[in-house]
C-alpha cells in the first residue's frame, strides 16, 4: 500500500523536481551560481516539509517523501561541479544540513540522514580534489553539526549515525592530509579540524562530553544495567574509528594527530569528571567507561608504529598528552591508564629511534623526560611497583640504537631531566594550567604535604 501511494504522489513530484532541475541546469549553462543555489532552496524547503508531512498512511518514524528533493539537489549539484561551479556545492551543503536537522526525531537514517551525509561526503571529496581545502574543512562540519543536533534530541539512530560519519571521515583523512601538504603547514586550516579540533563546538570530543552530561542516567527497575551503558558504547565507536585512522595514515608531521591527541586529551577529562561525580558512588560503575578508554588510548601506539615517518615535535606533544592522561587517572585511583601511557611513550620512543633519519637525540631526551617526570611522583608516592615499570622503560635500549648511539643519548637525555626538574621549581604561572608539567607539580606538592 505504502508504495501505491507513494507512486501516485511521484506521479506530481516527479515532474516538478525535474522543472527545478532543468532551470537549475540552464542557470549552470549561463555560470549563474545565484540562480543554481535558489534551485537548491526549493528543494530545501520541499524537504522539510515533507519530513514534517506525517501523512497517516506512512509508517511511524518515517520520512518515505524526503528523500526525491535530496537527490535531485544532489543530481543539480554534481551538474554545476561539472562546470567548474564550486559555490553551488559549498551552499547547497549547508542546504542538506539544515534539512537534516529540520525533521522530527527518530526518523529511519535511510529516510534522512544517511543520503545527506552521504551527499556531504561527496561533495568534500570533490572539493579536497579540487584542492579547494578551506570549503572541504567547512563542509566536514556540516556532520558534526546534525549529529550534535541529534544527540540533543536524544534521537534513537544517534549511534548509528556517528559510526556512518565516522566512517565516511577515515576515507576522507588521507585526502585531508594531502591537501594540507598542498597548502603548508602556515595554513590556518587544520585536516579534519570540524571533526577533531576543540575550536568546533560539535567536534567529538565536544559531542562526547555532551553525552556524559545527558545519557548516563540510572533506571530504578533496571538496577543491574551500567549507567554509562550507552557513553561506553560511544567510546567504543570513537576507540575502532582512531585505531582505523591510526592504522591506515601516515601522519608525519601532519596537524591531523596534533588534532586527535588533544581529542583524546579532552575525552580523558571528561571521564575523569565522571570519576569525580558519578552517578551512583561505591558501585564502580565508572571502570567500564576506564577500560574503554584505554583502547582509545592505544590510538598512540598504532599511531607512531611501523610508520615511513615520524615527526619529532608530534613525538614529543603525544608523550606529553600521556603524561597528563596517565597522571589524572593515576590521581584517581586507576593507576591501569599509568601504566598504559608508560607503555604508549616507550612504544613511541622505540618508533621513533627506528624510523627517524637523522637521529635527533633531544627527542630521545624529551620523551624520556616524560617517563622521568612521572618517576618523580611515583617516588614521592613511595609506589614501588610501578616506579619499577618506569625505571625498565627508562633503562631499555630501543631496540634500533646500537651501544655508540644509546651512549651518545645519555648528554641529551640528562639535559632535558635537569630542564624538567628547574621547571618544576618555578613559579605556578610558568607552566600553562592544562599541562602534564603543571599536573606534575600540583600532585607532587600534594604528596609533600602527606610526609
Amino acid at each position: 500500500m505504502l508504495l501505491a501511494i507513494t507512486s501516485d504522489v511521484n506521479v506530481v513530484t516527479d515532474r516538478a523536481y525535474e522543472t527545478l532541475q532543468e532551470i537549475s541546469r540552464a542557470a549552470v549553462a549561463q555560470s549563474d551560481e545565484s540562480t543554481a543555489v535558489r534551485v537548491s532552496e526549493a528543494y530545501q524547503a520541499i524537504a522539510i516539509h515533507t519530513a514534517n508531512l506525517g501523512a497517516r498512511a506512512f509508517r511511524e518514524h518515517t520520512a518515505p517523501l524526503t528523500f526525491a528533493p535530496i537527490y535531485y539537489a544532489l543530481a543539480c549539484v554534481k551538474y554545476a561541479q561539472a562546470k567548474g561551479l564550486d559555490e553551488v556545492s559549498f551552499q547547497t551543503a549547508a542546504i542538506l544540513s539544515r534539512i537534516a536537522t529540520s525533521g522530527p526525531k527518530d526518523v529511519v537514517e535511510t529516510d534522512i540522514h544517511i543520503p545527506v551525509i552521504d551527499g556531504l561526503y561527496d561533495i568534500a571529496v570533490y572539493l579536497y580534489v579540487k584542492r579547494n581545502f578551506g570549503l572541504a574543512e567547512e563542509i566536514n562540519g556540516h556532520q558534526f553539526t546534525i549529529l550534535a543536533h541529534m544527540l540533543e534530541q536524544q534521537d534513537y539512530y544517534f549511534e548509528g549515525m556517528l559510526r556512518h560519519v565516522l566512517e565516511k571521515i577515515e576515507l576522507l583523512a588521507p585526502l585531508a592530509i594531502i591537501n594540507e601538504t598542498m597548502v603548508g603547514r602556515l595554513s590556518i586550516v587544520h585536516p579534519l579540524g570540524k571533526a577533531y579540533g576543540l575550536v568546533n563546538p560539535n567536534s567529538l570530543g565536544y559531542l562526547f562530553g555532551k553525552a556524559a552530561e545527558t545519557l548516563p542516567r540510572v533506571e530504578a527497575d533496571r538496577e543491574w544495567l551500567n549507567p554509562y551503558h550507552d557513553l561506553v558504547d560511544i567510546a567504543d565507536i570513537i576507540s575502532d574509528h582512531l585505531r582505523k585512522i591510526a592504522e591506515n595514515n601516515e601522519f608525519g608531521d601532519s596537524f591531523l594527530i596534533w588534532e586527535i591527541d588533544r581529542l583524546i586529551k579532552h575525552i580523558a577529562v571528561v571521564v575523569a569528571s565522571r570519576i569525580d561525580q558519578p552517578l551512583r558512588p561505591d558501585h564502580g560503575d565508572e571502570s567500564a567507561l576506564v577500560d574503554k578508554f584505554l583502547w582509545i588510548l592505544a590510538f598512540y601506539w598504532v599511531a607512531f608504529k611501523g610508520k615511513k615517518s615520524v615527526g619529532r615535535q608530534r613525538a614529543d606533544e603525544c608523550g606529553e598528552s600521556l603524561v597528563f592522561i596517565g597522571l589524572l587517572f593515576f590521581a584517581r585511583g586507576h593507576p591501569e591508564v599509568l601504566r598504559a601511557s608508560i607503555s604508549n611513550i616507550h612504544s613511541i620512543l622505540e618508533s621513533y629511534c627506528e624510523i627517524a633519519q637523522p637521529l635527533d637525540y633531544y627527542t630521545i631526551g624529551n620523551i624520556l623526560a616524560h617517563l622521568w617526570g612521572i618517576r618523580m611522583l611515583l617516588i614521592a608516592r613511595n609506589n614501588a611497583a610501578l616506579t619499577q615499570e618506569v625505571d625498565q622503560a627508562l633503562n631499555t635500549k630501543p631496540g634500533a640504537l646500537t651501544d655508540e648511539q644509546w651512549q651518545v643519548a645519555q648528554t641529551a637525555i640528562l639535559l632535558r631531566r635537569g630542564q624538567l626538574e628547574e621547571r618544576l621549581t618555578k613559579r605556578d604561572d610558568y607552566l600553562r594550567s592544562d599541562g602534564a608539567e603543571a599536573l606534575l607539580r600540583q600532585l607532587l606538592q600534594e604528596a609533600k604535604k602527606r610526609e
